[in-house]
């Protein structure tokens, strides 16, 4: 029986409030909700087998530590050639010195990423089961308008320094919970960025995530639609790449639960 993958869509954020009380004029006590951060909001939940592998890119970026010090490695090297150039020989201190300064240190770590084919099959309704569904994840990829039909607005995948600015308003830090859902959905954004939240059970669970691409793959084969008025393909494939929207960490493998 192959695993599955859930793909989560989030339309956008709810406001995620405390209340507080405040001196208003006069000295008098007002109590007020105020935002604190932002839940996302669910507004469609697909289920997909997994028929193969998952492989997946994990790790970080490293750099050395010669790096943070502008011009020291070549002059450690420097120093290094002029001495052995003027003596024939070099010294455990001066290799132990270029030693340590290339010693891989941390510079950040990478988001999860991952490649996964998503499969669509006609159950009853060719349009309904197929077409529909590969159409709604591959705008999550591409421009969509927004607003009317004679707008010019379109909305981008990801983020935009607009959308990230306005997730820092009210962020709260005075609690663990308020603390645990700033950490992820608050700190991004509360407009449409086209975010899914991804769940593979007995793997893992990314809570905000971006799908970079989808290539589709349109079935040959076609079905009859209204009442013959039209056709749609029988079946189809996206071959999708994921991204967490945040540095991957190790509680995002927690068994998908």
């Amino acid at each position: 029986m192959p695993n599955v993958i859930y793909i989560q869509v989030i339309s956008g954020f709810s406001d995620i409030t405390k209340e507080e009380t405040v001196k208003g004029k006069g000295g008098k006590l007002n109590k007020i909700n105020k935002v604190v951060g932002h839940n996302p909001v669910i507004d469609e939940t697909m289920v997909f087998p997994l028929f193969e592998d998952l492989k997946m890119e994990v790790g970080s970026t490293m750099s050395s530590f010669a790096d943070m010090f502008h011009g020291i490695s070549d002059m450690i090297n420097l120093g290094s050639g002029y001495f052995a150039g003027a003596t024939g020989t070099t010294t455990t201190g001066i290799q132990n010195l270029t030693n340590i300064f290339d010693v891989p240190r941390w510079q950040k770590t990478n988001p999860l990423k991952f490649n996964v084919t998503l499969p669509f099959f006609t159950i009853q309704d060719a349009v309904y089961d197929v077409y529909d569904p590969m159409v709604r994840i591959m705008n999550l990829t591409i421009l969509s308008k927004v607003g009317g039909k004679g707008s010019q607005t379109w909305s981008v995948p990801g983020f935009s320094a607009a959308t990230i600015n306005q997730t820092f308003k009210g962020a709260g830090k005075d609690s663990k919970s308020i603390a645990e859902a700033s950490s992820t959905a608050a700190k991004y954004s509360s407009k449409s960025a086209k975010l899914v939240a991804i769940k593979i059970p007995g793997i893992m669970t990314i809570p905000l995530a971006i799908i970079e691409s989808a290539h589709p793959t349109w079935s040959k084969q076609v079905v009859s639609i209204n009442n013959g008025a039209g056709v749609s393909p029988l079946w189809g494939k996206l071959d999708c790449s994921i991204i967490g929207i945040y540095p991957a960490l190790s509680s995002d493998f927690n068994g998908g639960v």
